[in-house]
């Protein structure tokens, strides 16, 4: 009987280390409920982006005494494995240019400020609650102040640098600064 019962609570804990386990392979988090909010700095970072999309609300401009001095901007940095936006280790780089027409037309895109976030820096701009689209970058940047863009028309846009040095790029969109 003493042996029988020895056996089953061996045989209980076993499963129950078992079910603990299932699911939890190295590496891998429990990903919170979409909608649902979360301390961004416990999320795990991937840097396998294959694919960078961005958002804007139209319109995405920040105001300052009626000035437009910078824009709002989502960013999913879309991983190869989990096929959602993702947490990264590397810089995010965003780029505006203003959109310069010749006489014939031809227009030529001139870069007039870009920013360069590092994981750190970064890490101030994740939304805390996931889509189902995944994690994502809530971009509110803030271009200098002798840096007058209004009436122009400029292009954005939101590169990620991986840690192997690759560098993908979101298509850009553009916009008149009004």
């Amino acid at each position: 009987m003493i042996g029988t019962m020895r056996h089953l609570v061996g045989v209980v804990m076993l499963a129950g280390a078992v079910l603990t386990l299932v699911g939890c392979q190295a590496g891998e988090q429990r990903q919170p409920a979409v909608g649902e909010p979360f301390d961004a700095s416990t999320i795990n970072t991937r840097d396998d982006i294959t694919q960078v999309n961005s958002f804007c609300v139209t319109p995405p401009w920040l105001r300052d005494e009626g000035r437009v001095v910078g824009f709002r901007a989502r960013a999913y940095l879309v991983s190869a494995a989990t096929g959602r936006g993702v947490f990264v280790p590397g810089d995010i780089l965003v780029t505006v240019h203003k959109c310069v027409a010749d006489r014939s037309g031809v227009v030529t895109r001139v870069p007039v400020h870009e920013w360069t976030l590092d994981e750190k820096a970064a890490m101030g701009f994740r939304v805390t609650k996931r889509t189902l689209m995944g994690y994502s970058y809530g971009l509110i940047l803030r271009w200098p102040d002798e840096l007058n863009l209004m009436g122009e028309v400029i292009e954005i846009t939101i590169k990620y640098r991986r840690t192997d040095g690759v560098i993908i790029p979101s298509p850009p969109k553009q916009f008149r600064v009004e």
